[in-house]
C-alpha cells in the first residue's frame, strides 16, 4: 500500500499518471512514408486521442454565446471542437515512426519549410529522452502541405525528418468541405541518440526509450477559430517536458490494455 501511495505521488510530481504512456509497437515491416497510413501495423497500433484544446470546449450556454458574438456563427465551432486528432508510434530497427490523424472541414497550409506553420493546420511532435524538468526536446511540425518547422534541442542539428502527407478533400480551398487530413514521419536512432532524444533498444532502459507530446493547430474560416489540441496532462505550453508521456516500446502481439482508443480505419 505505501509502495503504491509513493508511485501515485511520484507520477502526479512529475507530471504522469497512471497508464499515461505512449506505446510503441514494432512494426512488422518498415512502413512507407506517404502519408497515407494503410499499412497493417497502423491499423494495430496503439493510437492516442489529443485530449486536451486551448481554448477549452464552451461548457455554458454564455460561453459559447461570447464564440458567437466574436464570430457570427456558433454551428461551426461546435463542428470544430467536435473533430478529433490522435496519434500513434511504431517502431524498427532502424527508427521511430509517427503517424496523426486529423478530422477537419477546412484544411488549410500554405507555407513553406521554416515557416510559422502552427498558425495556420499543423500537427507537432516534441520529443525528449526523459519527462522531467528542464529536459531538452525536440519541436517537429507538418503541414497538411508537407511543410515542416524543425527545432532540434540546443546546441544539436539534425537533419529535416522524411516525412509524408495525405489530404482527404481540398487545399486552401474553404468553400470547400474536407473531411481529414493524415500525415507521418520517421526519426532514425542515429539522428535521435545524436541529437540525446532517445535511446534505441536494447540500451538497457526496460523500453522506455524517449518522452513525447502530441499537439496540432487548426485553423478554421467557418469559425473563426484557431484551435490548439494536445495531449495531457499538463499545461498547454509543450516547453515543459516534465508533462511528456513515456515512450515505451513493445513487441506484438500488445495486450488489451495498449489496443488503443479504436481500431485505425483511414
Amino acid at each position: 500500500m505505501k509502495k503504491r501511495a509513493f508511485a501515485l505521488l511520484l507520477a502526479a510530481a512529475t507530471g504522469c499518471s497512471a497508464g499515461s504512456e505512449i506505446i510503441a509497437r514494432r512494426a512488422a515491416a518498415e512502413p512507407t512514408v506517404d502519408g497515407r497510413l494503410d499499412e497493417p501495423d497502423w491499423k494495430t497500433a496503439h493510437w492516442v486521442t489529443l485530449d486536451g484544446s486551448r481554448p477549452a470546449r464552451p461548457q455554458t450556454d454564455a460561453r459559447w454565446e461570447e464564440i458567437y458574438r466574436a464570430a457570427g456563427t456558433v454551428g461551426y465551432a461546435r463542428e470544430q471542437f467536435a473533430q478529433s486528432v490522435r496519434a500513434a508510434a511504431l517502431w524498427t530497427a532502424s527508427g521511430l515512426y509517427f503517424a496523426f490523424e486529423v478530422e477537419d472541414a477546412d484544411i488549410t497550409a500554405r507555407m513553406k519549410d521554416g515557416d510559422t506553420l502552427w498558425l495556420e493546420d499543423a500537427v507537432e511532435l516534441f520529443l525528449a529522452r526523459h519527462a522531467r524538468p528542464g529536459e531538452p526536446f525536440l519541436e517537429l511540425q507538418l503541414s497538411p502541405a508537407n511543410a515542416v518547422y524543425l527545432v532540434p534541442p540546443p546546441g544539436k542539428t539534425l537533419p529535416r525528418p522524411r516525412t509524408g502527407v495525405s489530404v482527404d478533400g481540398t487545399l486552401n480551398r474553404s468553400l470547400e468541405r474536407d473531411r481529414k487530413w493524415t500525415a507521418e514521419l520517421f526519426l532514425p536512432w542515429d539522428e535521435l541518440e545524436r541529437a540525446g532524444l532517445a535511446e534505441r533498444p536494447g540500451a538497457g532502459n526496460g523500453g522506455t526509450v524517449a518522452a513525447v507530446r502530441f499537439a496540432a493547430w487548426d485553423l478554421s474560416i467557418y469559425s473563426q477559430l484557431r484551435l490548439n489540441r494536445f495531449t495531457t496532462p499538463g499545461r498547454a505550453n509543450p516547453a515543459f517536458p516534465e508533462f511528456y508521456r513515456p515512450l515505451r516500446l513493445v513487441s506484438p502481439p500488445a495486450s488489451a490494455s495498449e489496443a488503443g482508443d479504436r481500431p485505425h480505419s483511414p
